[in-house]
């Protein structure tokens, strides 16, 4: 099922996208990539707010049983642009009612593979 950003963040319910098709937007307006050069301005303050986010995240969950979370290997350095976590086959719940729980409390999540 293909479903557009927008329909997917402001459902109610957990929706599962399928990508069935490999397929490729390399097309940028001009208007897009003035907002992106005035972006890398704040380039550093918008990594940074990122690594502290990924920090609480860090924090929070470092003692849920089930979920396995994400390392990053000495030396090398990530701008969180996503947090991925694995749930471990111990957890109480599946994943899509999992993912349901935390929209419920307002939390966006996204299915990995």
């Amino acid at each position: 099922m293909a479903i557009n950003d927008r329909v997917r963040h402001e459902a109610s319910q957990v929706l599962i996208t399928d990508h069935v098709e490999l397929g490729y937007n390399y097309r940028m307006t001009y208007i897009q990539a003035s907002v992106g050069i005035k972006q890398l301005a704040k380039l550093d303050w918008i990594v940074q707010a990122r690594r502290d986010i990924a920090q609480q995240y860090h924090e929070a969950f470092a003692d849920v049983p089930f979920l396995r979370l994400p390392t990053k290997p000495e030396g090398y350095h990530t701008n969180w642009q996503s947090y991925m976590v694995y749930i471990l086959p111990t957890c109480p719940i599946n994943r899509n009612d999992l993912m349901q729980k935390l929209l419920d409390e307002g939390v966006s999540t996204r299915n990995g593979l």
